[in-house]
């Protein structure tokens, strides 16, 4: 759908065609394409909209590798909620005493760009409150760049367990 948004489509292609190929030479064991990668533009309008938990990569065959978010709104408040919920690594790391695993929490300020390995974060998106209309929506652009090799895709079936096991699902199955 280029006719819709033009400039959106030219951003997200030249972001992916002149920084994967400087990605690829700084980070050791990544070769992500310089030609493919998948985008959305995510609009939460409020009344609770979230993101459970989950991991971008959704596994068989998906080769996003690299989430790059940028938050696009104008202004952001504690009332508007819609935190990106970060859950951190680490062994031993027990739940709280509501049972969530140790997390941060980062505020969507606009212009604030946030880029993490799509196949291992496990993260997730607070409820989101947009009680002023259109200017306390959650905008966020995201861009996924993809491994050239399925062999890129990291799987940990520990933090799987750790995050999805009483859930009975998988956050491999889930969509960010």
């Amino acid at each position: 759908a280029y006719h819709l948004s033009p400039r959106m489509h030219e951003y997200c292609v030249a972001l992916v065609s002149s920084l994967a190929p400087r990605l690829n030479v700084r980070l050791s064991g990544v070769d992500l394409s310089d030609t493919l990668h998948a985008n959305k533009l995510a609009v939460c309008l409020g009344d609770g909209s979230r993101y459970d938990k989950h991991y971008d990569n959704m596994g068989d065959g998906d080769l996003r590798k690299l989430t790059a978010l940028l938050y696009l709104q104008r202004s952001w408040t504690d009332a508007n909620g819609g935190c990106f919920r970060m859950y951190t690594r680490g062994e031993g790391l027990e739940p709280d005493g509501d049972g969530e695993l140790p997390h941060v929490d980062l505020p969507p300020l606009g212009g604030r760009l946030l880029v993490f390995w799509a196949d291992e974060m496990v993260h997730a998106v607070n409820p989101s409150q947009a009680s002023g209309g259109e200017d306390e929506h959650r905008w966020a652009l995201t861009v996924w760049f993809q491994a050239t090799d399925p062999q890129g895709i990291s799987f940990d079936a520990e933090m799987e367990q750790r995050h999805f096991a009483d859930a009975g699902t998988s956050g491999l199955g889930v969509s960010g």
